[in-house]
Formats: structure tokens, sequence, C-alpha cells
């Protein structure tokens, strides 16, 4: 491992991206797979049961994101501190990084258990899809901070370069996912079969399952990072450090989420069918984007890493190849996509007129998912080098200046009905990516110099 995280800022640079990215991407298309797993079972109970979980993951999500910011920050000074080799600093940050953020998803945990059923009564849901939802929703919520802690534990040990370890937590919490989502959801022996609440409740045991295991690798420190009891004492300075470095990051996570809510009360008016299709479509979508996600977690380490180490061109080397490499993978998976669509979307769910409409939705956004890749490392390389600001005002561009009213516009005042919402997703796409490609060769985020300004 420590033969790698040299070739991060010395030796070969494809070779680097494809050691960090090869793994997280396959870490992250097992995460993944909770929802999808969630969502196989759950079609099983018909398109309601779908709908209930597709319009629970938003609310769930947006907690998550508002308190990520601090995560993001926490990630990428320990990869800027890891390419100094200033071991003890990263240390210490990422205990305080853990502590502040246990802290803060018990807050957010609190707030998203009270405060979802209105959210879902703004939706104007029929009875039944509005009652699973609220179930779905006040489990998940009830084990954030289990979900906190398992993702912040995997980005700070991936920031260091290792991202081996993080892959061996996520195979096992998936396995008892695997397991455990018929036997609560449809019921065995003495469990009893508990629906779509079951589908959370298994969720919940195996993330914080692997929580727990994540835990006790962070103590030991033997893997990148050593969590140590005395650093988890909150510093006030450094806290406020992480607060403003990570705001425009849970800004923009928080955009995330909250521009998938807004565009539910966009579709929701359409029908349970239309809902239920952008449900599917939205879950295959964030399995399909996997490689791009995984790029630009590897970009903004990478970039990280070497900036700390002083090595800014090395820096954007690197996320040109993460841009060539991202685009030319993402367009075959989606000339792939364009011939295989209908048989994925059946995978879901058995009612033809929704496997229909998921099939429209993911051709439409088929041939943009290379420009999906441009983005993701494109946002990775400002995040890795202190540009969350930049990183924001990118995706809020994307989402908020582009992507929603073209939605509205396409969908409600013109002949295009819900097919307008599913084509605001490509030509935002495409668009902001181009914006960004212009943005990141003018070369400026190159010049910050982010663990200066924190000593």
């Amino acid at each position: 491992m420590e033969r790698m995280r040299n070739e991060i800022t010395d030796g070969n640079l494809i070779k680097a991206i494809v050691f960090l990215s090869l793994p997280i991407i396959f870490s992250n298309f097992l995460q993944g797979l909770y929802n999808v797993i969630d969502m196989f079972w759950v079609g099983k109970l018909g398109a309601a049961a779908v709908a209930a979980v597709s319009l629970s993951f938003p609310p769930m999500f947006l907690m998550i994101t508002l308190g990520m910011g601090v995560s993001v920050a926490g990630t990428i000074l320990v990869s800027q501190y890891k390419g100094r080799k200033d071991h003890e600093k990263s240390d210490f940050i990422a205990s305080q990084t853990v502590s502040s953020v246990i802290l803060l998803s018990i807050v957010l945990a609190a707030l998203g258990y009270a405060f979802s059923p209105v959210l879902l009564e703004l939706m104007s849901l029929e009875d039944s899809v509005f009652t699973m939802a609220s179930d779905y929703l006040s489990i998940t919520f009830a084990g954030l901070p289990f979900v906190f802690f398992y993702f912040v534990f995997q980005s700070l040990l991936r920031a260091t370069g290792n991202v081996t370890t993080p892959l061996y937590v996520v195979v096992v919490s998936i396995f008892l996912n695997l397991v455990l989502d018929p036997l609560f959801i449809f019921g065995y022996g003495p469990v009893p079969a508990m629906g779509v609440a079951g589908a959370a409740i298994a969720t919940v045991i195996s993330q914080a399952i692997g929580a727990l295991i994540g835990l006790a690798i962070l103590l030991r420190g033997k893997s990148g990072i050593h969590l140590k009891p005395p650093y988890m004492v909150p510093h006030v300075e450094t806290l406020v450090k992480l607060i403003r470095l990570g705001a425009p990051a849970s800004i923009e996570l928080g955009s995330i989420s909250l521009s998938f809510m807004i565009m539910l009360f966009l579709v929701t008016p359409f029908g349970t069918d239309i809902t239920a299709a952008y449900g599917i479509g939205t879950r295959i979508l964030s399995m399909i984007i996997i490689p791009a996600v995984g790029l630009g977690m590897a970009t903004s380490t990478l970039v990280g890493q070497n900036m700390g180490a002083g090595k800014p061109e090395r820096a954007e080397h690197a996320a040109k190849i993460g841009m060539l490499s991202g685009f030319s993978t993402l367009t075959v998976i989606g000339i792939v996509m364009l011939a295989f669509s209908a048989p994925i979307a059946a995978l879901f769910i058995e009612d033809q007129s929704v496997v229909s409409m998921t099939v429209h939705f993911l051709n439409a956004m088929a041939l943009s998912f290379g420009f999906i890749a441009v983005l993701e490392v494109i946002t990775g390389a400002f995040k890795g080098s202190g540009h969350t600001f930049w990183s924001m005002v990118l995706t809020l561009t994307v989402l908020w200046v582009m992507r929603f009213p073209l939605a509205y516009i396409l969908a409600y005042h013109t002949s295009l009905s819900f097919e307008g919402i599913w084509w605001a997703f490509p030509v935002s796409t495409v668009t902001g990516a181009l914006i960004a490609v212009v943005w990141f060769f003018r070369g400026t985020w190159k010049h910050k110099r982010l663990i200066e300004e924190h000593a």
C-alpha cells in the first residue's frame, strides 16, 4: 500500500488512476446495490411500493448531504497532508472529522424523523403510498448515525490512497443486506412480513455492522488513518475551518438531493406509474454512472495529494486522464444501454406500462453518459484542490439554472408532457459539461494553497 501511495505523487499516473478508481468503482457498485436490491424486492409488492421507496430516497439523501460537507472537507485536508507526508496532522484532521460528523448525524436524524412526514404531505400522495413511505423514512432516519460513520470511514481511507479496505467492508455489508432484505420484506419462520419497512430495517442493520467494523479498523490505525480518542475532542478552530471548507460541499450535495425532490413535484402529478418509472430510471442511472463517480473520487485523491506535494501540473495531468477515460467508458455504456434498456427496466417491475415509460427515460439519457463522467472528474479535481465553492457553483448551475426550469417548461408547456422531464436530464448534462471543460482549462484552480491556509 505504501508503494502505491508513492505512485500517486511520483509514479505512473495511469497506473495510479487504475489502482484507485477500480476498487472505488466496484465498491460504489456494491454500495449502489443497497438501493437496487431494495427496489428489486420491493418491486414484487407492486407499483405503489416502488413509488413509496422512490419518494423516500430524496428526503433521506438530503439529510445525509447536509452533514457530509464536513466529511468532504476532512477528506480533502487528509489527502493533502498525506501528499505532504504529514501523517500526524492527517490523523488529527481525520479524528476531528469523525467526531463532528457523528454529532451532526444525531441532530440531522432527529430533524429528519420529525419533518419527513411534512415533506411527504406536500406531495399529495395516495394514502397507501404515503403510509409506506412514512414507515420507510422513520426507520432509515433512526439509523442515520450508522450511515454517516459508514460513509466517512470509507472517504477518509480513500483520501489516503487505501481503496481496498473500504471495499472489503462494503462486501460484508452488502452480503448482509442481500440476506436480510427478503427475510424482513416477506418474512420467514418467526420473522413477520414487514413489506417496505422491512427493506429499511435490513439496510440499517447491514450498514450499522459495516460502521462498527470501520470503527475498529480506524482505532487500530494500520490502514492509513489512526483514529485517536484524544484527537476527537472538539477543537474549535479546526472545526470552523472544516465547516468553512465543507459548507459549499454540503450545499452542492444537498442541492443534488433537493433537485430530485423538486423533480418529484413535477413527476407525481402525472400519476403513480410515471412516478414509479422515474424512481426506477433514476436508480438505474445511479448504477450506470458509478464509473464516473469512481473516477471523480480517484481524481480528487490524486489532485489532493499532488497539490499537497506541491505538484499542480501533475494534478492537472491526472484530471485530464480521468476526463478522457471517463468520457470513453461512459459513452460505450450509453450505447449498450440503448440496446438493452427494455430488459433492464423489466428486471424491476412487471407492469409493462411502467417498463415502457422507464425505457423512454433511459434512452433519452443514454448518449449523455460520457458528459456525466466529464462533470464528475472536473468537480472531483476542484474539490481535491480545495475549490469546493467552484464545484458547488458548477453543480448548482447544471441543476437549478438548467435542469429544473427546462423540465418544467418542457413537461407543462409543450406537447412532450412528462417526457419533457426525461429530456431535461441530457440537455442540462451536456451543456454543464461543456462549461466545466472551459472552466477547467483556464487553470486558475491550480493556484490554491489549501493546507498553507489551514496551517
